[in-house]
Protein backbone atom coordinates (compact mmCIF):
# COMPACT_ATOMS: atom_id res chain seq x y z
CA UNK A 1 0.00 0.00 0.00
CA UNK A 2 0.90 3.42 -0.83
CA UNK A 3 0.74 6.04 1.61
CA UNK A 4 -1.05 9.82 0.69
CA UNK A 5 2.35 11.16 -1.02
CA UNK A 6 0.48 14.73 -0.51
CA UNK A 7 -1.26 13.88 3.10
CA UNK A 8 1.41 11.94 5.34
CA UNK A 9 -0.60 10.39 7.95
CA UNK A 10 0.84 12.71 10.48
CA UNK A 11 0.13 16.07 8.55
CA UNK A 12 -2.65 19.01 8.70
CA UNK A 13 -4.85 18.94 5.78
CA UNK A 14 -7.67 20.84 4.54
CA UNK A 15 -11.30 20.03 2.90
CA UNK A 16 -12.91 22.65 1.17
CA UNK A 17 -15.94 22.56 -1.41
CA UNK A 18 -13.81 25.26 -3.41
CA UNK A 19 -10.64 26.56 -4.80
CA UNK A 20 -10.16 29.99 -5.60
CA UNK A 21 -7.75 29.37 -8.82
CA UNK A 22 -9.07 27.31 -11.17
CA UNK A 23 -5.96 25.33 -12.06
CA UNK A 24 -5.82 23.91 -8.73
CA UNK A 25 -9.99 22.93 -8.39
CA UNK A 26 -10.74 19.62 -7.16
CA UNK A 27 -13.42 18.05 -9.11
CA UNK A 28 -13.59 14.78 -8.57
CA UNK A 29 -14.64 15.15 -4.68
CA UNK A 30 -17.85 15.22 -5.18
CA UNK A 31 -18.64 14.79 -0.84
CA UNK A 32 -16.84 17.60 -0.38
CA UNK A 33 -18.94 19.80 -2.98
CA UNK A 34 -22.35 18.12 -3.01
CA UNK A 35 -24.97 17.16 -0.29
CA UNK A 36 -24.82 13.24 -0.93
CA UNK A 37 -24.75 11.41 2.17
CA UNK A 38 -20.99 10.43 3.24
CA UNK A 39 -21.62 7.17 4.53
CA UNK A 40 -19.73 6.49 8.29
CA UNK A 41 -16.27 5.63 7.76
CA UNK A 42 -12.51 5.35 9.23
CA UNK A 43 -10.28 7.37 7.62
CA UNK A 44 -7.08 5.48 5.52
CA UNK A 45 -9.09 2.47 6.20
CA UNK A 46 -7.02 1.58 2.77
CA UNK A 47 -3.65 2.24 4.49
CA UNK A 48 -1.31 -0.48 5.60
CA UNK A 49 -1.35 1.51 9.15
CA UNK A 50 -4.52 3.58 9.15
CA UNK A 51 -3.72 6.84 11.69
CA UNK A 52 -5.22 6.15 15.37
CA UNK A 53 -6.45 9.79 16.03
CA UNK A 54 -8.24 12.57 14.38
CA UNK A 55 -9.35 16.26 14.99
CA UNK A 56 -11.29 18.47 12.62
CA UNK A 57 -11.90 22.33 12.93
CA UNK A 58 -15.19 23.94 11.02
CA UNK A 59 -13.72 26.79 9.83
CA UNK A 60 -16.86 27.57 6.86
CA UNK A 61 -19.94 26.27 6.62
CA UNK A 62 -23.06 24.33 8.24
CA UNK A 63 -23.40 20.43 8.04
CA UNK A 64 -24.98 17.63 10.15
CA UNK A 65 -22.26 14.90 11.08
CA UNK A 66 -22.63 11.40 12.89
CA UNK A 67 -20.48 9.36 14.74
CA UNK A 68 -20.46 5.72 15.49
CA UNK A 69 -18.93 3.43 18.04
CA UNK A 70 -18.04 0.78 16.00
CA UNK A 71 -17.42 -1.35 18.60
CA UNK A 72 -21.08 -1.10 19.73
CA UNK A 73 -22.37 -1.77 16.50
CA UNK A 74 -20.37 -4.87 16.36
CA UNK A 75 -21.46 -6.04 19.52
CA UNK A 76 -25.11 -5.62 18.49
CA UNK A 77 -24.25 -7.58 15.73
CA UNK A 78 -22.45 -10.47 17.63
CA UNK A 79 -25.73 -10.46 19.69
CA UNK A 80 -28.02 -10.58 17.02
CA UNK A 81 -26.29 -12.64 14.58
CA UNK A 82 -23.29 -14.34 16.43
CA UNK A 83 -22.78 -16.71 12.88
CA UNK A 84 -22.37 -13.43 10.89
CA UNK A 85 -20.35 -11.73 13.65
CA UNK A 86 -17.67 -14.35 13.28
CA UNK A 87 -17.79 -13.89 9.45
CA UNK A 88 -17.07 -10.04 9.41
CA UNK A 89 -13.82 -11.47 11.48
CA UNK A 90 -12.21 -13.42 9.71
CA UNK A 91 -13.59 -12.40 5.83
CA UNK A 92 -10.52 -10.43 4.43
CA UNK A 93 -11.51 -8.05 1.38
CA UNK A 94 -10.04 -4.95 -0.27
CA UNK A 95 -10.41 -1.07 0.46
CA UNK A 96 -8.74 1.22 -2.17
CA UNK A 97 -9.26 3.77 -4.54
CA UNK A 98 -7.51 5.42 -7.56
CA UNK A 99 -6.97 9.28 -6.88
CA UNK A 100 -6.57 10.81 -10.56
CA UNK A 101 -6.60 14.37 -8.92
CA UNK A 102 -2.77 14.43 -7.60
CA UNK A 103 -0.22 14.76 -10.15
CA UNK A 104 1.12 11.82 -10.23
CA UNK A 105 -1.59 9.80 -9.68
CA UNK A 106 -2.19 7.98 -6.86
CA UNK A 107 -2.87 4.14 -6.44
CA UNK A 108 -3.96 3.06 -3.07
CA UNK A 109 -5.32 -0.36 -1.83
CA UNK A 110 -5.42 -2.72 1.44
CA UNK A 111 -6.42 -6.33 1.88
CA UNK A 112 -7.59 -6.67 5.40
CA UNK A 113 -10.29 -8.26 7.87
CA UNK A 114 -13.22 -5.53 8.30
CA UNK A 115 -11.92 -6.31 12.24
CA UNK A 116 -8.56 -6.11 13.35
CA UNK A 117 -7.91 -8.12 16.14
CA UNK A 118 -4.85 -6.85 19.00
CA UNK A 119 -2.13 -9.05 18.10
CA UNK A 120 -1.62 -11.77 21.11
CA UNK A 121 -5.51 -11.18 22.19
CA UNK A 122 -7.88 -13.03 19.49
CA UNK A 123 -10.99 -12.05 21.24
CA UNK A 124 -9.79 -8.48 21.62
CA UNK A 125 -11.08 -5.95 18.72
CA UNK A 126 -8.07 -3.48 17.83
CA UNK A 127 -9.33 -1.36 14.80
CA UNK A 128 -12.08 -1.63 12.56
CA UNK A 129 -10.94 -1.12 8.60
CA UNK A 130 -14.58 0.02 7.39
CA UNK A 131 -15.25 2.87 4.36
CA UNK A 132 -17.86 1.50 2.37
CA UNK A 133 -17.10 4.24 -0.55
CA UNK A 134 -13.91 2.60 -1.09
CA UNK A 135 -15.04 -0.89 -0.37
CA UNK A 136 -13.96 -3.88 -3.07
CA UNK A 137 -14.01 -7.77 -3.53
CA UNK A 138 -14.67 -9.90 -1.27
CA UNK A 139 -12.03 -12.15 -0.56
CA UNK A 140 -13.26 -15.28 1.20
CA UNK A 141 -13.89 -18.96 0.07
CA UNK A 142 -16.69 -19.27 -2.55
CA UNK A 143 -18.37 -21.75 0.40
CA UNK A 144 -18.26 -18.50 2.71
CA UNK A 145 -18.71 -15.75 0.14
CA UNK A 146 -22.96 -15.94 0.92
CA UNK A 147 -22.19 -15.29 4.65
CA UNK A 148 -19.38 -13.26 4.49
CA UNK A 149 -21.67 -10.76 2.07
CA UNK A 150 -24.08 -10.39 4.63
CA UNK A 151 -22.23 -10.23 7.60
CA UNK A 152 -20.86 -6.68 5.72
CA UNK A 153 -24.50 -6.18 4.74
CA UNK A 154 -25.45 -6.27 8.53
CA UNK A 155 -22.85 -4.52 9.99
CA UNK A 156 -23.65 -1.74 7.40
CA UNK A 157 -27.50 -1.65 8.09
CA UNK A 158 -26.90 -1.58 12.21
CA UNK A 159 -24.44 1.76 11.89
CA UNK A 160 -27.08 3.21 9.94
CA UNK A 161 -29.60 2.75 12.63
CA UNK A 162 -30.83 6.06 14.76
CA UNK A 163 -29.78 4.09 17.77
CA UNK A 164 -26.30 3.91 17.09
CA UNK A 165 -25.75 7.29 15.24
CA UNK A 166 -25.15 10.38 17.03
CA UNK A 167 -26.01 13.20 15.02
CA UNK A 168 -24.39 16.78 15.61
CA UNK A 169 -24.52 19.67 13.94
CA UNK A 170 -20.75 20.78 12.80
CA UNK A 171 -20.66 24.79 12.73
CA UNK A 172 -17.70 26.96 12.49
CA UNK A 173 -15.38 27.45 15.04
CA UNK A 174 -16.46 23.69 16.03
CA UNK A 175 -13.58 21.42 16.55
CA UNK A 176 -13.96 16.92 16.59
CA UNK A 177 -11.33 15.03 17.66
CA UNK A 178 -11.73 11.19 17.92
CA UNK A 179 -9.99 7.37 17.89
CA UNK A 180 -10.45 6.45 14.14
CA UNK A 181 -9.93 3.06 15.13
CA UNK A 182 -12.71 2.52 17.26
CA UNK A 183 -15.20 5.80 16.10
CA UNK A 184 -17.04 5.62 12.18
CA UNK A 185 -17.62 9.07 10.85
CA UNK A 186 -19.65 10.78 8.37
CA UNK A 187 -22.21 13.31 6.78
CA UNK A 188 -26.15 13.58 6.47
CA UNK A 189 -26.60 16.98 5.73
CA UNK A 190 -25.23 19.91 4.43
CA UNK A 191 -26.86 23.46 5.77
CA UNK A 192 -24.81 25.91 3.89
CA UNK A 193 -21.73 26.10 1.43
CA UNK A 194 -19.25 27.30 1.15
CA UNK A 195 -17.31 24.71 3.33
CA UNK A 196 -14.14 24.52 5.04
CA UNK A 197 -12.49 22.34 7.53
CA UNK A 198 -8.70 22.19 8.52
CA UNK A 199 -8.08 18.61 10.48
CA UNK A 200 -5.10 16.57 11.56
CA UNK A 201 -4.02 13.04 12.05
CA UNK A 202 -2.12 11.59 14.47
CA UNK A 203 -0.17 7.58 13.75
CA UNK A 204 -1.03 5.00 16.84
CA UNK A 205 2.55 5.33 17.62
CA UNK A 206 2.65 8.80 18.39
CA UNK A 207 -0.61 8.02 20.61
Amino acid sequence: VFQHSMRPPDATFKIASYYHESTTRITELPNYDTAEILLPHADHSHYDNPVRVQGLHAVQGHSENTFIDAFAALNTLRGEEPDLYDALCTAPYILGRVAQFYSPALYQTTVDTAVRMMPGYPGEVKCIRWHPHLAGYLLSSYEDYEKARRAHCKFQEIVRRDTHQVKVKFNPGDMYIWDNFRLLHGREKIFSTPRMAVGQTVIEQVV
